[in-house]
C-alpha cells in the first residue's frame, strides 16, 4: 500500500471500470450507480449469485417481475400452458386465428378441426348422400 512522507496511507479512489482515478462527483456518478435513480446503468450487471429484493410488482412490459406475481399470474387462473393443459370457460379470440391444425382426421369428437378438413366433410358429405332417397317428398322410382 503506498503511503505519503509522513507514514499515512494514500487512499486513491480508481475506476472499476478503467485505471484512471476519480477526480470529481461527476466522474463518481459516471461509475457507481446512485441510490437516488439519478443516473442509469450502462451495460449488465453481475450480480454474482446476489439477489435483489424489495421490487415492486411490474407495471411496464420491460419492468423486472417479482417471483411472487410471476407464481400468482400462472397459477393455471389466467394462463394455459403450452402443452399438456386443460381449458375451463370460453376463450375469445379477439378476432384472432386459431392456426396449425392438421388436416387429417381427428381423434376425438371433441377436437376441432381446420377449415380445409371442414370443407372435405362437407364435400364427402354431399357426394354420399347423392342419390340417396330423403324422406321428405322424394319419389323413388325402379328401372
Amino acid at each position: 500500500m503506498p503511503v505519503d512522507k509522513f507514514g499515512r496511507a494514500e487512499y486513491r479512489e480508481t475506476s472499476l471500470i478503467e485505471d484512471d482515478p476519480v477526480s470529481s462527483v461527476e466522474g463518481i456518478n459516471e461509475i457507481f450507480l446512485r441510490r437516488d435513480g439519478r443516473n442509469t446503468v450502462i451495460g449488465t450487471i453481475d450480480m454474482a449469485g446476489n439477489t435483489l429484493t424489495n421490487l415492486r410488482n411490474p407495471v411496464l412490459n420491460q419492468d423486472v417481475a417479482t417471483k411472487v406475481y410471476v407464481d400468482e399470474s400462472s397459477d393455471g387462473v389466467d394462463t394455459v400452458l403450452k402443452s399438456d393443459d386443460t381449458m375451463s370457460g370460453n376463450l375469445n379470440m379477439n378476432g384472432n386465428r386459431i392456426t396449425g391444425l392438421p388436416d387429417s382426421l381427428p381423434s376425438s369428437g371433441s377436437d376441432a378441426v381446420s377449415w380445409l378438413h371442414a370443407v372435405g366433410l362437407v364435400r364427402g358429405a354431399d357426394t354420399e348422400s347423392a342419390g340417396k332417397v330423403s324422406n321428405k317428398g322424394d319419389v323413388m322410382t325402379a328401372i
